[in-house]
């Protein structure tokens, strides 16, 4: 694992709860290109594990998914931006369940669900004295 030396020049660079780089060139793509694509690599990735399809995440499939973005660039290049998409976001692309408690709260965010506890907040906070009603029926917070 990394020395101690390197964990604390990570969190005080605040890099706390990231991989550390390695020290090789990046190439020609920009930084900001780079890290775009493994948020969307990321955001890819969780997505298909919350909903299931977790067994369709391979690395050909972003391979393929790399070239349809940089088509300019060789069938090598592809694999290692792939690689060092996964490197840099420590993804486990072969992990098929997902997180009953994140499942759990994207299956209750209805536009019903919250609805109800938007209006039973609204209730109470009338109820109990914490807000109020002005002229135009709107309940108004007190800024005290």
């Amino acid at each position: 694992g990394p020395s101690k030396k390197t964990i604390l020049r990570e969190v005080r660079e605040g890099r706390a709860g990231f991989s550390p780089k390695k020290k090789v060139t990046q190439g020609s793509m920009s930084l900001f290109v780079f890290n775009t694509l493994c948020i969307a690599f990321e955001s890819y990735v969780n997505i298909k594990q919350l909903n299931g399809r977790g067994n369709e995440i391979t690395q050909k499939k972003f391979t393929a998914r790399v070239r349809q973005c940089f088509p300019d660039n060789t069938k090598c290049q592809n694999v290692s931006l792939v690689n060092r998409c996964l490197q840099d976001t420590a993804l486990d692309i072969l992990a098929t369940k997902g997180d009953n408690v994140e499942q759990r709260r994207i299956l209750w965010t209805t536009y019903k669900n919250l609805k109800l506890w938007f209006d039973n907040w609204k209730q109470f906070l009338e109820e109990f004295g914490f807000a109020h009603r002005n002229d135009d029926c709107d309940l108004v917070v007190p800024p005290d």
